[in-house]
């Protein structure tokens, strides 16, 4: 788990061995600090490692410590927790809990709490039997922690007994901080309440650490004014530290009758703002607009995290007020000036990598629209692309007409290709028919003209010639027949498979996706690739002046008085599309001419201009910012901020009780009464149909005024990692001798929070100015029995196991010939069943996670 090496600059290191002084620094397991080693310069300490800590907690280069380890030398309250196996969720909690002076004076001053005696019988009821351990656990980790004596402790007693009450956590998985410690305090708070100072220790009422029932419910009129009184909870010392009181009411919004509800907290779960939206700079080229007036716009939309791109869509037309369908809108990733990669709408933006690329947002316009239309007189393979009629050249725009049927006897095209749409016209004798579909070969995979592909009548596999005789070469099964490759059916070649089109009079074109871009050659070995690219739909088939005049309109008008050249190149528009790599070919010119071109699958058109200045280059990449730009935020958040968007008004509905039905309602939530310690729960950890971790920095203050007092800040956690895996951290201050800690399970080193820490802090803690304990245990003063504690509690997890089960017997009613075969091994399996005791089956606790010497016995057949 050690990521960076440690330095002297950070102070001391503690929890590694009896030999470590206060003086020294000792590199030993993990001593590094998980966010160090990123970019200082970044709030937050940058982004969190791509291999997140905590997948499996420990490294595996330190040997295991399986005991407390003791150090003379010791500092005061510096004192690590051995990770037992992927709890470091549990050892930061406790490490902030330790430092509380209120839970100091109580477990550390006095006695560790009694706990209930084991009953005779079998109860089963785990709260009552286990009433007091979890209490007296804790108070001898806090005394073996601030006795002075270890440089690190094995919490594993304390494990075990959460694992034998609370079953989720009797195991090695990855659990949330949170979770943990509201679990952890709720046992607290049974195992203490009504034992506060002062208090009978032997009371052992048990009531939960938040009821329902003692919420204080007043509803009242606007025009009557209401007390509202003070939610009744039973006391420990966990409460009388970290309860507070919220205040929730709601008012209607029809007749303003409020309803006004007081109930406790422990933990201020304060959402992140603007957490669940994401601001992303497109940048919008549009092409039907005149050249002279056509400019590149960069746009600011504001969507949310879940989104995809179909909203992203949207949001950007209704922020820049855009004239446009939004399916005549296609968004693309764009690097260094060249098209990366094309966005459908359903992707979603978790996808979306606005980080190392640029996002674009290209109109897509028809033929029509790009240049003047022109007729077709004569069906002639060379026909002109600029047909009048063609579509909308969207890369989902459904095609106006099919191709052409097949012939009477041909089965129908397969079941991929589209239908037509129901409103479109008959396409006339000689006219171009514009599909968007290419079919391919279902062996080869290369996409072809449907004349040149041949489909089986019955499966309706698709086929080229090529790969058909290569099939009947392998697979003849004498005479002229054959097995068909995909549905392995006997077949005559000649007779099974037929043309998927036929030629005819009209003229079937292919739209291929084809990005243009925009490059100057100055003689160089590459050319330099500028400007904004664009997406064209373009028909396979044409004339190359036709494609020029196509193409053209799109330069802008920086550069239309100078000449230019189109080119076939790759997708980044530096090398050729149909040439090697070794002939060092920029791109094959395209003739413009009266001559028939065709375009292929994965040929791009460049627009390449020679001898440029870097100025006119620069004046064609300008970008028209958008006034949306200047509502863009910073990616980082204050605690104040936070504890703002707690308290915002919302707007739900809600039955009134004077209206007697539902209403519009106005709901306000702030806490009344704050407790002597806030714990702050940051949420960042978010579900919309996926989980997801908010990694925004969150500043936090030393000193919070809350409630008309100040809070000092005396813990915090840090969680690295995300929301699958991940590692936990904490840094506390030690009330003693007023110095920072940072724990790292058990490796303790002297260093403060700040605002690199801001990316990670998940738990703060703020407590109020405390008198510290009159005096501490000494380490002579200490005497631990780790043989005894191990005792009670496995006694408490046997007493917990379910009793023994009677042996299974043997079946009665056995065959003569099952008899013959088992003989006695039947009746001997079961007697040694019987003797040996109870199997292990359906145990509510397994015993491999108890680390229990118990063998699983199952009768034998």
């Amino acid at each position: 788990m050690s990521v960076r090496e440690e330095t002297s600059e950070q102070g001391p290191v503690y929890g590694q061995s009896p030999d470590v002084h206060l003086d020294q620094t000792v590199v030993y397991g993990p001593v590094n600090r998980p966010n160090d080693g990123a970019d200082s310069s970044a709030v937050g300490g940058g982004d969190p490692p791509t291999n997140p800590l905590g997948a499996v907690d420990g490294d595996l280069a330190k040997p295991p410590l399986l005991k407390d380890v003791e150090d003379s030398n010791a500092a005061t309250g510096a004192c690590g927790l051995q990770n037992l196996g992927n709890t470091c969720y549990m050892n930061a909690g406790l490490q902030c809990l330790r430092s509380i002076p209120s839970l100091i004076r109580y477990f550390v001053e006095g006695t560790p709490p009694a706990f209930a005696p084991i009953p005779e019988e079998r109860d089963r009821d785990r709260l009552l039997v286990c009433k007091g351990h979890m209490a007296n656990r804790f108070a001898v980790l806090l005394q073996k922690l601030w006795s002075c004596r270890y440089s690190s402790v094995r919490p594993g007693a304390l494990k075990k007994t959460l694992g034998v009450r609370w079953n989720h956590f009797s195991d090695n998985r990855q659990h949330d901080c949170q979770e943990f410690m509201a679990v952890f305090l709720d046992s607290l708070h049974d195992d203490l309440q009504g034992d506060v100072e002062g208090a009978d220790r032997d009371r052992m009422e048990v009531e939960p650490l938040t009821n329902g029932s003692n919420d204080n419910d007043i509803s009242s009129n606007p025009d009557t004014s209401s007390s509202h009184g003070n939610a009744s909870i039973s006391t420990s010392v966990v409460t009388d530290s970290f309860r507070g009181t919220l205040k929730s009411e709601v008012v209607c919004n029809t007749c303003n009758f409020s309803s006004v509800k007081e109930e406790p907290f422990f933990f201020l779960s304060v959402p992140l703002p603007h957490a669940c939206e994401r601001q992303i700079e497109v940048t919008w080229v549009p092409v039907c607009t005149p050249v002279e007036f056509r400019r590149a716009v960069r746009v600011l939309v504001t969507v949310m995290n879940y989104a995809t791109i179909g909203d992203l869509k949207k949001s950007l037309i209704s922020t820049a007020g855009l004239s446009v369908q939004s399916d005549l809108v296609l968004m693309a990733e764009v690097k260094d000036c060249a098209v990366v990669r094309v966005m459908m709408d359903s992707l979603l933006l978790k996808n979306l990598n606005d980080t190392d690329n640029m996002v674009y947002a290209f109109e897509m316009a028809s033929l029509g629209q790009l240049s003047p239309p022109q007729s077709v007189t004569e069906p002639n393979h060379d026909v002109n692309i600029l047909q009048a009629g063609a579509p909308p050249l969207a890369a989902d725009a459904p095609p106006p007409a099919d191709a052409p049927p097949l012939p009477a006897d041909a089965p129908p095209p397969p079941a991929d290709a589209p239908p037509p749409p129901a409103d479109a016209p008959p396409m006339p004798a000689g006219v171009m028919s514009v599909v968007m579909e290419w079919h391919s070969c279902g062996i080869c995979l290369e996409e072809m003209v449907d004349t040149d592909l041949l489909i089986h009548r019955e499966c309706g596999a698709v086929l080229c010639a090529v790969c058909l005789i290569a099939s009947s070469q392998h697979s003849a099964q004498g005479g002229d027949h054959i097995l068909c490759p995909i549905c392995t059916m006997l077949v005559k070649p000649s007779e099974a498979f037929v043309p998927l089109a036929t030629p005819s009079k009209d003229v079937v074109v292919r739209l291929l996706q084809t990005n243009i871009m925009f490059r100057s050659d100055n003689g160089f070995a590459r050319p330099t690739v500028f400007g904004h690219p664009a997406i064209l739909n373009l028909p396979s088939s044409g004339l190359g002046e036709s494609l020029y005049t196509t193409v053209g309109v799109l330069v802008p008008h920086p550069l239309t008085e100078y000449e230019w050249t189109l080119n076939l190149t790759d997708s980044k528009g530096l090398f050729c599309s149909r040439c090697t790599f070794q002939n060092g070919c920029k791109g094959c010119e395209v003739a413009n001419a009266s001559f028939s071109m065709d375009l292929k699958p994965g040929d791009h058109l460049s627009i390449t201009f020679h001898h440029l200045r870097q100025e006119t280059m620069k004046e064609a990449s300008e970008v028209q910012p958008h006034p949306s730009l200047g509502l863009k935020r910073l990616y980082q958040a204050t605690l104040d901020e936070c504890l703002a968007a707690f308290t915002q008004r919302e707007v739900l509905f809600w039955f009134c009780p004077q209206c007697k039905c539902d209403r519009e309602a106005t709901k306000v939530l702030f806490p009344c009464t704050y407790p002597k310690t806030l714990i702050v729960h940051l949420k960042r950890f978010l579900y919309h149909n996926s989980g997801v971790k908010v990694e925004m920095p969150v500043l936090f203050p030393s000193t919070l005024a809350a409630g008309g007092k100040f809070l000092q800040l005396v813990g915090c956690v840090c969680h690295f990692g995300s929301l699958n895996c991940g590692h936990y951290t904490a840094f506390s201050l030690n009330p003693v001798t007023k110095e920072w800690y940072y724990y790292n399970d058990e490796t303790v080193t002297k260093e403060a929070p700040s605002d690199k820490d801001a990316q990670s802090v998940y738990l703060l803690f703020y407590s109020e100015e405390q008198e510290l304990p009159s005096s501490l245990p000494k380490p002579n003063q200490v005497v631990f029995n780790d043989e005894e504690e191990a005792s009670i509690v496995e006694q408490l997890v046997n007493y917990l196991q379910p009793p023994p089960q009677a042996s299974v017997p043997p079946p009665q009613a056995a065959s003569q010939q099952d008899n013959s075969i088992l003989g006695d091994k039947c009746a001997a399996g079961t007697s040694d069943a019987s003797s040996s005791g109870p199997h292990q089956n359906g145990d509510a606790f397994p015993t491999e996670n108890m680390n229990m010497e118990t063998t699983a016995v199952q009768p034998a057949v």
